[in-house]
């Protein structure tokens, strides 16, 4: 899809609404329309085969969902190529379709050929805020005073009622959190041959009245690529520590750095036991989708050190024994157990103090905070003095460790889950919630950092 990145909940948002597009006609030959079933029908039955023999959902019994929709899927597919298979693009949407529809971050469909400049949109983005939708872009030839009015109704339908029919109807989602990050993708016309493309929007103008706009397609372009996908959270901070309000504000937008800040996350590292006297301690993870667990884990242990986790006993996930189940490059099956304590060394410059103070901590998290992101909030959460702030985290799968598997077409690859979790397997497929919820705008990093100091203040925590 789109690119790389898009392998993460931006590629999977713009397939999810493109359902919201229209069947357009397209005159062409018979001889083509089948050329692009058979095509989709290959491809589909080998996808299917390949799940069910060669992926980690596929191979547990108890994975009644996947199994189910591995087979419901493909007839649903399969009725809708019979009538609709008469282009390219037909072919891409239905087959997104049945893959994203196992609703597994760790399970995607990637197209060769495929680039935002084959597609179009109306000029503007949405953003939710809250419980509102508002226009939060708008291209240079559309009316400005269209930004950051609130969008009412789609078609006449209100549009919480209009995202949600279409995600659950079309798309089997129903996660709140989900929906947000994906509402700046829902009127992007990737010509699906699914559900027909909206003729207009209402808003509430200037004037606190409603207005009715007529919708007009334009090319999308690359230069919308980072727009969209920044919208609903603001843009991804760089990794950096600096003092702030008597604390330590420590950003970290990933947990797979390049070699620039992997020198600066060793800093950080080896800085944590200086922050142990301070008030308070901010890990900003905004924008941070995951990454490997050697550069998550560290944290806490230098922070708090092994003695003290220990302690925790039971209370704390790294003194359980740890057990995944992994498919081999021969396709067999081996299972890993390992102690997270004894075990894991990467990483560790103080984690054998013994340490008697320690810190409160907030963690600044938004709806991006996937995977390893979502580990380490788990992992900090059952320490003390630790809360979670801004926005709900997203969720993590049962399932990682994917690998591309080409298509028989050549037109693109799939992305197969081969490890399951066996234990331990604490709030997996859950999200996490803030104590405290940021309701501004995402792009304002003053607008944020007062929100912050407003409940440092409110929870008593800021230095006398």
């Amino acid at each position: 899809m789109i690119s790389l990145y898009l392998k993460t909940y931006t590629k999977r948002a713009l397939i999810a609404f493109c359902y919201i597009l229209a069947l357009r006609p397209i005159h062409t030959h018979a001889t083509t329309a089948n050329k692009w079933e058979n095509m989709l029908l290959k491809d589909l039955e080998f996808i299917e085969e390949t799940l069910k023999l060669q992926s980690a959902p596929g191979r547990n019994k108890e994975d009644i969902a996947f199994k189910r929709w591995l087979q419901e899927g493909v007839e649903k597919t399969k009725s809708y190529a019979t009538k609709q298979v008469n282009s390219e693009k037909a072919y891409r949407e239905l087959l997104n379709y049945y893959v994203l529809g196992f609703q597994n971050e760790h399970l995607d469909i990637y197209f060769f050929d495929e680039t935002l400049q084959q597609y179009h949109f109306l000029g503007f983005f949405l953003e939710q805020r809250g419980e509102h939708y508002l226009i939060g872009y708008v291209e240079e030839n559309m009316p400005q005073r269209m930004l950051y009015k609130q969008v009412i109704a789609i078609d006449g339908k209100e549009i919480k009622a209009y995202i949600r029919d279409i995600a659950t109807h079309n798309f089997a989602i129903g996660d709140e959190i989900e929906l947000k990050r994906w509402v700046p993708y829902m009127l992007i016309d990737r010509e699906s041959p699914l559900i027909k493309r909206p003729r207009s929007i209402t808003i509430i103008n200037e004037k606190k009245e409603l207005e009715q706009l007529t919708l007009k397609w334009q090319p999308l372009q690359e230069k919308h690529h980072p727009i969209i996908r920044n919208l609903s959270f603001g843009p991804k901070p760089k990794m950096q520590y600096s003092p702030f309000c008597g604390g330590m504000w420590i950003t970290i937008p990933t947990f797979n750095p390049n070699e620039e800040e992997k020198t600066l996350f060793e800093e950080i590292l080896k800085s944590l036991q200086n922050y142990r006297d301070m008030p308070f301690i901010i890990f900003d993870l905004r924008g941070n989708s995951g990454g490997n667990a050697v550069w998550q884990r560290p944290i806490l242990r230098n922070l708090y050190g092994d003695s003290f986790i220990k302690s925790l006993g039971g209370k704390h996930i790294y003194n359980a024994p740890w057990r995944q189940k992994q498919i081999l490059e021969d396709n067999r099956d081996i299972i890993r157990e390992w102690d997270i304590l004894e075990e894991e060394r990467e990483n560790l410059f103080s984690n054998e103090d013994i340490v008697e103070k320690f810190p409160k901590v907030f963690l600044l998290t938004d709806g991006r905070c996937g995977s390893t992101c979502w580990m380490f909030v788990r992992d900090m959460l059952q320490l003390p003095n630790v809360i979670q702030i801004g926005d709900s985290t997203a969720s993590q799968s049962l399932y990682s460790n994917s690998r591309w598997v080409t298509l028989p077409s050549g037109k693109g690859k799939i992305y197969v889950p081969t490890m399951q979790r066996m234990h331990p397997l604490d709030n997996i497929d859950k999200p996490f919630h803030p104590t405290y919820t940021f309701q501004g705008d995402w792009h304002n990093e003053e607008e944020l950092k007062q929100w912050v100091i407003s409940i440092l203040e409110k929870l008593n925590w800021l230095a006398p």
